[in-house]
């Protein structure tokens, strides 16, 4: 099982239940979860479904079934169809990769910029 926050699944939460926003993109959001039977964090991709029927995530989700046992490539754990926030989703849980680019670039140059004069 899998938990974001499990307000989040039934209604629109407030600040104080909110999952923990990971990123956006062009196919939709990223959320911080946790694995609720090994403990550790997952990320939580959803996208709105389309008219169209059509999914980047479900893609995305075939060809990381493909490359999976490959080293550096994250591992699916669950692809499925939900309602998240009383509207129909896709949704893919996968392995944390790390820090984001933005938080080495915070923790290497201190918001400096990183360019040397």
């Amino acid at each position: 099982r899998i938990l974001a926050i499990e307000a989040a699944l039934t209604h629109k939460p407030s600040a104080e239940e909110a999952p923990k926003l990971l990123g956006e993109g062009s196919s939709g959001t990223v959320l911080l979860g946790r694995d609720l039977t090994k403990g550790d964090e997952v990320a939580i991709k959803v996208e709105s479904v389309r008219e169209d029927g059509e999914s980047l995530l479900e893609r995305e989700n075939f060809i990381m079934h493909h490359l999976r046992g490959l080293t550096g490539f994250i591992q699916p754990r669950f692809f499925g169809r939900q309602e998240v926030m009383g509207k129909d989703n896709f949704v893919l849980v996968m392995d944390m990769l790390g820090p984001s680019l933005e938080d080495l670039w915070w923790a290497t140059t201190g918001g400096s910029g990183g360019v040397s004069p």
